[in-house]
Formats: C-alpha cells, structure tokens, sequence
C-alpha cells in the first residue's frame, strides 16, 4: 500500500477523519510545503486541506502537479466560490470537497480514487462495484480483457482532461483500430462514446452538489465550452444541465 499525505492547517492536523480503507498508511503534514510528496514516489493520494487560506491552498497544488502530475488531489476548503472551484479544478484537483465535509460522501471519494489509481498502475484488478460512484455501470470486471480494464481506468482517472483515441488505446497496448474494435466487442460502445458517457454520468454527481454551478461541473467533466456541455448533455439525457439540477 502506498501512503495517502494530507495536507492542512494545524488546527486540523490531530483531528483528520479515518481513510475508509484499511491499512491505509496516513501522514499528515503541514500545509507549506510539498517535499515529502515530491520525494516519494509510493504515495497514491495527496488530500489538500487549506481551510479559509484557498490561495495558499491552491498553491499548493499547483506545486504538488508540477511534481507529480501523476498524483491525484482532493482539495477541501472552507471557500465555494465558483473562481476557487474553477481555479482548483483547472490547477489539476481531482475532487472539490467544501467544510464542513460529508464525511460519507469524502470516504467515498478517497476510496474510489485509490482503487482506480491502483488499478492503473497494476496494483489491483477490478472496477469498483457496480453502483458506487463514479464506476461505469453495467461494467464487471470479469466480463473484459486485462487490457481493456486499463484503458478503462484510464478514461476514467482523466476525465477532466482532454483524452485522445491514441492515448487511451496506448494503456491497452493496442492499434486505434484493434482497440475500437476489440473496446466495442465487450464494452458495447466505442470508447469516445463511452467517454461521453462517463462525462455526463459524472455531471449528473455533480450537479447534485450545490456547491458545484454548472460552469464548475463543465469544467471538472472535461467539457471546455459550457455550451458543448449543454448540448451534449442534452443529447444523453434529454433534459438540460439546470432542469437536470432542478428535478434532483
């Protein structure tokens, strides 16, 4: 198991809430400063607690993904205006969480992304359950090549970035052609279309999330036009990101 560094004031620092997976190694390290992180390549998961302090927090970060842009970040503040969450997300935050935390809702979150960073990198080899949030629905592990799982976990670990056919093909070790080929076989999409998929599923997460506008939320699912967003958001569901957020 690698170690999971979070990051926070000192007022918080004794007080962090439990990692609900067991036999996690925690370190809880002061706010300034990122050697630790940046020395150690065993570490799967940095949490950034920055309190009402949301400048140093984010610089924090920014720093963090200079170093290890293959490190995943939950960032937690008592600050939700849009700028902060749009600044985190766009510095390379893979989740947003604002104090005072749901405390089910944060150990759901540190689950997940541990389980998908490990899969990646080999240290696991299954979705998560069907059901939790954030995993592709209707997938089980056991139905999908090896290869496949990879690219899988992939798509869904950079969801907020930009992702090419190339690359995601790239984690299967497989041609364009081969990939989109064999991905459509046993997934029952083409990745792209999957890729959309997985967005908007992840939208509607977010959109459930007051804190979130929907500018936010377009952002965090890798749409870079908020009337892209719309439009294919529409498209999926039938109903526009706003009335989606209304009927929740």
């Amino acid at each position: 198991m690698g170690t999971v560094f979070v990051f926070a004031e000192k007022g918080k620092q004794g007080g962090y809430p439990p990692l609900p997976v067991s036999g996690e190694e925690m370190e809880i390290l002061p706010l300034a400063g990122d050697a630790a992180v940046s020395a150690n390549g065993d570490a799967d998961l940095a949490i950034i607690d920055c309190g009402a302090n949301a400048d140093d927090g984010l610089c924090l970060l920014r720093e963090i993904k200079r170093d290890r842009p293959d490190l995943p970040i939950i960032f937690v503040t008592e600050t939700s205006s849009e700028e902060v969450v749009l600044r985190a997300f766009k510095s390379g935050a893979r989740e947003f969480f604002k104090r005072p935390l749901d405390l089910a809702d944060f150990q759901k979150a540190v689950k997940n992304i541990l389980k998908f960073k490990r899969d990646a990198a080999g240290k696991g080899s299954s979705l998560p359950d069907e059901g939790e949030e954030g995993s592709p629905p209707g997938l089980r592990s056991a139905q999908i090549p090896e290869r496949l799982l990879r690219a899988i976990s992939y798509i869904e670990q950079n969801l907020p970035n930009p992702l090419y056919l190339e690359e995601i093909a790239t984690q299967a070790c497989l041609s364009k052609y081969h990939f989109c080929r064999m991905f459509k076989k046993h997934v029952g999409a083409t990745p792209i279309q999957f890729m959309l998929n997985r967005r908007i599923d992840r939208a509607k997460v977010l959109l459930r999330r007051p804190e979130f506008t929907i500018s936010s939320v377009a952002i965090r699912t890798g749409f870079c036009d908020l009337s892209e967003f719309n439009k294919q958001f529409k498209r999926i569901t039938g109903i526009t990101p706003s009335a989606y957020r209304k009927s929740s």
